[in-house]
């Protein structure tokens, strides 16, 4: 089976409200197919599935308004993958001036390596702030000091893609086919994908079409094109993204985002 194969149904507890929809997502939808799950969703659940996905993004700009400064979000990472993320970030040549310089936040994939990936940020000299320290669920004054936030919480992605600035896709700078971009492209946020996408690999194709994301070799060239968005401004992709998000919902069912959210979350 595919990776989105055997990770779909891991999450017992979506699967048993969900019962059947057709999600016309390319690669994702044969995953789901080869598996043999048929999903579905009823009215009520899929007004709570909104409703949330809402309140989350709502969280991720109060995030965002609070802090201020520039936000680059590793969503999804996977083993492997954050040391040359922190690498390359540490060899740009970012503004002197600390108010000036982006923030990086890291949302690894699975929990258990939260500590992992703290340690990993600590090792390079960079200070950490982590979600779950946050007071009331909001960055305080040490979270706004910190150089790197980590997002160890579970859920929150929308939350995470509706604070950042820009993103890069986990899962695609290792051989693993990356994670689900449907959802960054309907939270607006412009994504940058690495070589391997093979997960979703007609939606990669068609984001990086539609001027939503685009593909880079590694993570040096992955945070150079971060520089450089943050230089020009990301609002044509957001805007591009945003595009691309409303225009293939209706080709699937109008809830498919929703639940993709809830399906892929870390």
């Amino acid at each position: 089976l595919s990776e989105a194969a055997r990770k779909a149904p891991r999450d017992a507890e979506v699967a048993a409200h969900l019962g059947r929809v057709h999600l016309e997502l390319g690669d994702a939808a044969r995953a789901l197919a080869e598996f043999g799950r048929a999903l579905a969703i009823e009215p009520g659940q899929a007004r709570h599935l909104q409703n949330r996905g809402v309140a989350l993004m709502a969280l991720g700009q109060r995030w965002r308004q609070a802090d201020g400064r520039p936000l680059c979000l590793a969503a999804s990472t996977r083993e492997g993958e954050e040391p040359a993320l922190l690498d390359a970030w540490l060899a740009c040549a970012w503004p002197a001036q600390a108010e000036a310089r982006p923030r990086l936040l890291i949302v690894p994939r699975h929990p258990q390596r939260f500590d992992e990936v703290a340690a990993l940020v600590r090792q390079r000299g960079l200070s950490l702030s982590r979600r779950s320290a946050w007071p009331d669920g909001q960055p305080d004054d040490t979270a706004r000091q910190a150089d790197v936030w980590l997002g160890d919480s579970m859920g929150e992605m929308p939350a995470y893609y509706a604070a950042a600035t820009l993103a890069w896709l986990g899962g695609s700078f290792a051989p693993l086919g990356g994670q689900n971009l449907i959802e960054a492209a309907a939270c607006g946020c412009p994504l940058i994908l690495g070589p391997s996408t093979y997960n979703f690999a007609d939606a990669a194709e068609l984001s990086l079409a539609a001027g939503a994301s685009r593909r880079v070799a590694d993570w040096s060239e992955a945070v150079q094109v971060a520089q450089q968005w943050l230089q020009e401004g990301t609002e044509p992709v957001r805007q591009a993204a945003l595009a691309f998000s409303l225009s293939h919902r209706g080709a699937s069912d109008a809830m498919s985002c929703d639940i993709l959210r809830t399906m892929f979350t870390p």
